[in-house]
């Protein structure tokens, strides 16, 4: 088991977000999370061996799963994740190389999360009161990824988030 902790800068990030609400374009962080992974997998070989590498949304009591391919548009994972909140539907049996779980907004900085079932990755956020930052936890299972694979994909994680007009090419 290894622990890989890394905050985000999310300055760039809400500028674009505001701009394409200002236009009818609306997502929130969870969509962006989502295909930041997708992102950190393509760019993480071995890290994308992980069966295929889809992520399970952490809900309230139970998990969505998503394919996060590089070829999923950010639109199609925002549908997709309302329909999953929407639905009671429980994918924790379903295959997922990580989990997301997104805390309330607050100054906690989480250090410690243990991995779910079957999950090879967790990834635990917290978006700090005023959304100017947010804190990440990384816990992985080093059986099935080794540690420098994992901080790599942390790494291309918090790139994607910092620089995010790539995450909508």
């Amino acid at each position: 088991m290894a622990a890989f902790a890394a905050s985000l800068a999310l300055g760039a990030l809400r500028d674009l977000l505001a701009a394409l609400d200002s236009t009818g374009k609306v997502f929130d962080i969870d969509d962006v999370l989502l295909r930041a992974a997708g992102h950190a997998f393509a760019e993480t070989p071995e890290a994308a061996m992980l069966g295929g590498a889809p992520v399970a949304l952490e809900l309230a009591g139970r998990q969505a799963v998503f394919a996060v391919a590089p070829q999923v548009t950010l639109t199609s994972l925002r549908s997709t994740r309302l329909t999953a909140v929407a639905d009671n539907h429980d994918d924790a049996d379903k295959p997922a190389a990580l989990s997301l779980r997104l805390l309330p907004e607050s100054e906690i900085r989480p250090l410690m999360m243990p991995l779910l079932p079957d999950r090879t990755m967790r990834l635990t956020v917290c978006v700090a009161a005023g959304g100017g930052h947010a804190e990440c936890l990384l816990t992985t299972d080093t059986a099935s990824l080794d540690e420098a694979a994992a901080a790599a994909w942390l790494a291309a994680l918090k790139s994607a988030i910092e620089h995010p007009l790539r995450l909508f090419v």
